[in-house]
């Protein structure tokens, strides 16, 4: 940690049985975090150990099946006037560390608590290893009594920091997410999810439409398509499709349907957005559904689309490069419908040079391969 008269930043966690991840999440902590708290729920690993030998201020916290709860014990134990929310299975590269310290230190007010919050991407590493899914998130924010985390599960700061009138702003600054590279591992963190939603919504008839959307998503992560579905339909009944929660349930919505082959509706939820070809998935989904209903050549331009998305944090969540890949997929079954197994062979083909080389598939080399069999884009 900084060696500092002054603290600046405190780094807050919750741990259970991390002993594997959180030696490396603490050592990338070094030059970031002038004190770092851990709240320990109940670990039978070494972790609490792990932590007091890095000298981490550790507090223990019974797991009451709230996260919110366990956050709010971690930011109790902060002295810093700003406070880092990490966790064990996520890492913060020299560079980006400095980034963070230097943001706090230029908006570290003369006198009283810092007055702005920042979001940072985290990006999770995918199960081949490379970058997937960005999100972004609250991650760097004053440390203020009235700024605290709610919800039991995927739980918010965002809500109490714009009821203190803490103005958010988005940046560039990355946090490296470990956890979705072990299938089985978020095999349990779904179902320990869906446990802990089904309890909220019992408990709270009228939730949010994010609670909602959140059942749904924990549903279609374990395989039940018609549950996900219900839970999904019900956010998008609540909320409109401009608003992105609204967007968001539609689009899960019609991941569901095409699992479930219900491909015409699948088409039919996607086309109450204004704009459905502005995210990764649901030109995908219109491509797959299309193929479905016997329409390759409608289809194909929707999976051409996958090709002019780059990696950010789209809502919701997904690995434009691993959707684009499927989309190349169903673009080459669409292309044998259409009587071209050529292009099909030379798309499927390719798709599998470059995921073996790990480069990029792009639409260039599409369109050279269009040009050399004589058909326009």
């Amino acid at each position: 940690m900084p060696e500092n008269p002054v603290p600046l930043i405190t780094a807050c966690m919750i741990v259970r049985n991390e002993a594997a991840h959180l030696p490396g999440c603490l050592e990338s902590l070094c030059g970031l975090a002038d004190q770092v708290v851990v709240v320990d729920t109940g670990s039978t690993d070494g972790t609490l150990e792990l932590a007091r030998q890095s000298g981490a201020a550790v507090r223990r916290s019974e797991w009451r099946s709230d996260f919110s709860a366990a956050r709010n014990a971690s930011l109790e134990g902060a002295s810093a006037p700003w406070i880092f929310v990490i966790d064990a299975d996520e890492r913060v590269s020299k560079r980006d560390a400095g980034l963070i310290r230097d943001l706090a230190r230029a908006h570290m007010p003369v006198s009283g608590p810092p007055n702005a919050a920042f979001s940072l991407l985290q990006t999770s590493v995918s199960h081949s290893g490379g970058a997937g899914m960005r999100v972004s998130i609250v991650r760097l924010f004053p440390n203020r009594p009235d700024v605290r985390y709610e919800w039991p599960i995927h739980e918010q700061v965002v809500t109490q920091l714009e009821r203190a009138g803490v103005p958010i702003f988005p940046t560039a600054i990355e946090i490296l997410h470990l956890g979705y590279a072990e299938p089985e591992k978020n095999t349990q963190k779904q179902q320990r999810n869906l446990a802990i939603l089904k309890k909220h919504v019992e408990a709270n008839p009228d939730v949010q439409p994010l609670v909602l959307f959140l059942l749904g998503g924990a549903h279609l992560d374990l395989g039940d398509f018609q549950a996900a579905l219900e839970g999904f339909l019900a956010a998008a009944k609540r909320v409109g499709p401009a608003i992105d929660v609204g967007r968001g349930a539609r689009i899960r919505a019609a991941t569901c349907l095409l699992r479930l082959n219900r491909h015409a509706e699948a088409i039919a939820i996607m086309e109450t957005m204004d704009n459905p070809g502005s995210h990764p998935e649901a030109c995908e989904q219109m491509g797959e559904a299309m193929v479905a209903l016997g329409n390759p050549a409608g289809a194909r331009s929707w999976f051409e689309r996958t090709l002019d998305f780059g990696p950010a944090p789209y809502i919701p969540a997904c690995d434009p490069s691993a959707v684009m890949f499927r989309a190349m997929g169903g673009l080459a079954r669409a292309w044998d419908a259409m009587g071209r197994r050529d292009i099909a062979v030379f798309v499927l083909r390719e798709i599998h040079a470059t995921r073996q080389s790990g480069a990029a598939f792009t639409r260039e080399l599409l369109d050279r391969a269009y040009r050399n069999a004589g058909i326009g884009r």
